[in-house]
């Protein structure tokens, strides 16, 4: 039988829930701790403290969807709602796939945070694991669909 502690150490979902709900109450600080040490050295807090991105909307009911171990690797997709400004008054479905590793302590911690540019127009536009806003299921992941009225890459 496998105690609490070792399934914690050995699974990755805690730790992802713990992040997410970092991510929900908006507190980049503390979602920036989750992201491993190489991670970490290329983006320092107060950089990362600038990424407003991450924050642009409101989520709930966060779940942990599906997890794909490779070694000491992690594929971890999350569910969630969230609403749009365009939209408001209905709730949306996302999800959002991110890798996760797993240290030498045991610990879990998020492998990146991928750049995720504006509206791209094809997925050939999306750069590879672009992933951490949420989505509707018609998009690209990482990236929400613009607001009816709006066509990218116009003012």
């Amino acid at each position: 039988m496998v105690s609490a502690v070792q399934d914690a150490v050995t699974s990755p979902e805690s730790r992802v829930l713990q992040y997410w709900a970092r991510r929900q109450a908006k507190d980049l600080a503390g979602a920036w701790t989750f992201y491993c040490a190489d991670y970490q050295a290329r983006v320092p807090q107060p950089q990362f403290m600038k990424m407003t991105r991450l924050l642009r909307f409101d989520l709930r009911d966060l779940k942990v969807a599906k997890v794909e171990r490779h070694g000491d690797k992690a594929d971890v997709t999350i569910a969630y709602k969230f609403t749009l400004m365009t939209v408001p008054d209905q709730d949306l479905e996302g999800q959002s796939s991110d890798v996760w590793s797993q240290g030498a302590d045991g610990q879990w911690c998020k492998d990146d945070e991928p750049l995720v540019l504006p509206f791209p127009t094809s997925a050939a536009a999306s750069p590879p694991g672009a992933s951490s806003a949420p989505t509707t299921g018609a998009e690209p992941a990482g990236t929400p669909t613009p607001p009816p009225g709006v066509t990218p890459g116009r003012p």
